[in-house]
């Protein structure tokens, strides 16, 4: 067991990247959003090379209309763009107040196809035809044409999809410098018939060995300098436990702190047993800092806290009104905060399942 006096230390030394710190950049960075640009991110990606757009402005654009997926209009049919429905749209609507009473929204059966049709409704539109001159890395020259366009109402709605894309480095997508993880069922590349597959002559060294590809998800690089108790206390590569073929070539795990409390982002089929390994705490402990059976299932996205949660969430969070599908333990590991002290604030007993539309406290 490392000691706790050494422990933020050597995860900054393990994973191979500064912790971000408090202050501007604490500002900038919210889990909700790295958790929807985790598990959204491919989906921009594809409609980029599909259609010429940025990733970086599709997902911008998500972002900001969507609240990171969490409004009612997403959450509820699916629209993460906020597109009406117009004179030419024939299929499922929804009616939401906005500039006007009971508008009509488009609603879709999946969030894939609100990104899809978000695409074809900029392609389609000829308002939006001068954006295809630009260059797919001129997230600024998009952002302002948009406006310009009349995409939305707001006047500073270009400036806020530009400090979304810099504040989250969304333009690395651009360039293909940030890999999405997700790959859907469709995308995965087809297993050959065991008849078919081609055995490795047995007398190959390990220099020789073909590396092994996966399926799923899409891998990062494999961190050749073995793992962090290698490393540290130089145990020998024959006494590590076999990898998994979805953990090979994984980079090292990325640290985030948001309001002074510090969290890692779940993988692909992640655990709470895999991440204590990873980072060089007890599978028990991490099940109590998110107040969850070590067993708990994670899902790709989820947010990991590495520390205790706070008591109450951080200013101006007074209040959350309850959207469909959460839970008080998903709302307290939201805003970092205990879900014992969500409940006994809002004079609940433990196990209460909240209403939809209902207020509660956070603070």
């Amino acid at each position: 067991m490392i000691p706790r006096c050494i422990r933020y230390f050597i995860l900054t030394f393990y994973t191979g990247f500064t912790i971000v710190a408090a202050g501007h950049a604490e500002r900038k960075r919210h889990p909700a959003y790295e958790k929807y640009i985790t598990q959204y991110g491919y989906i921009a990606v594809q409609q980029g090379d599909r259609y010429n757009i940025p990733p970086s402005i599709t997902l911008a654009q998500a972002l900001h209309e969507s609240g990171a997926g969490l409004s009612r209009l997403s959450l509820e049919s699916n629209n993460h763009f906020g597109i009406k429905c117009h004179k030419d749209w024939k299929g499922a609507r929804t009616y939401w107040d906005d500039d006007l009473k009971d508008e009509c929204f488009r609603k879709y059966n999946n969030v894939a196809e609100s990104y899809e049709d978000h695409s074809r409704f900029l392609v389609d539109k000829k308002r939006y035809s001068k954006l295809f001159l630009l260059r797919k890395t001129d997230y600024r020259g998009w952002a302002k044409g948009l406006q310009e366009c009349g995409y939305a109402t707001d006047r500073a709605y270009a400036n806020k999809l530009i400090k979304m894309i810099e504040d989250y480095e969304l333009y690395l997508f651009d360039t293909g410098k940030k890999i999405a993880h997700e790959v859907k069922e469709k995308d995965k590349p087809k297993d050959k018939p065991k008849n078919e597959q081609t055995k490795r002559p047995a007398d190959k060294s390990p220099k020789d060995k073909e590396p092994t590809q996966t399926t799923t998800p899409p891998q990062e690089k494999e961190n050749k300098e073995g793992s962090f108790f290698e490393r540290m206390f130089g145990k020998k590569k024959a006494e590590q436990p076999q990898q998994r073929p979805e953990e090979k070539n994984l980079k090292p795990r990325n640290i985030y702190k948001t309001g002074g409390l510090l969290y890692t982002i779940a993988r692909y089929n992640d655990s709470f047993d895999r991440i204590a390994k990873d980072l060089g705490f007890t599978t028990r402990e991490l099940a109590r800092y998110n107040e969850s059976p070590e067993n708990f299932s994670l899902r790709q996205g989820d947010i990991v806290y590495l520390e205790r949660k706070k008591k109450r969430a951080d200013m101006p969070n007074l209040y959350h009104q309850v959207q469909i599908g959460e839970s008080m333990h998903s709302i307290s590991q939201y805003y970092g905060i205990q879900v014992n002290t969500l409940y006994t604030l809002n004079e609940k007993e433990r196990g209460y399942v909240p209403r939809e539309g209902e207020t509660l406290k956070l603070r």
